[in-house]
């Protein structure tokens, strides 16, 4: 399933899979299931941190990774720790 980017959507339907979610990482559609993708919900008032500046989130946070970008980054982040050890 392949949209003009300019009317590139992030949720879209697909007559064989249902709703799909669209991976700006991969450039791939994907099922919108807990199989296809990591869901993380951080909770506003959470502190967190950005290149070394502490803030605090105003409003509740949820990121969508397809799995397949997940683990090339934990593969990549892996990699960096060996080499710096």
């Amino acid at each position: 399933m392949t949209l003009p980017s300019s009317s590139r959507q992030i949720v879209s339907m697909d007559d064989e899979l249902g709703t799909v979610r669209y991976c700006r990482r991969c450039d791939e559609w994907w099922p919108q299931d807990a199989e296809f993708w990591v869901i993380q919900r951080r909770p506003a008032g959470l502190r967190n941190t950005s290149r070394g500046r502490a803030y605090v989130l105003r409003s509740d946070v949820t990121g969508y990774t397809c799995r397949a970008c997940r683990r090339e980054q934990q593969a990549r982040y892996a990699t960096r720790r060996r080499g710096a050890a």
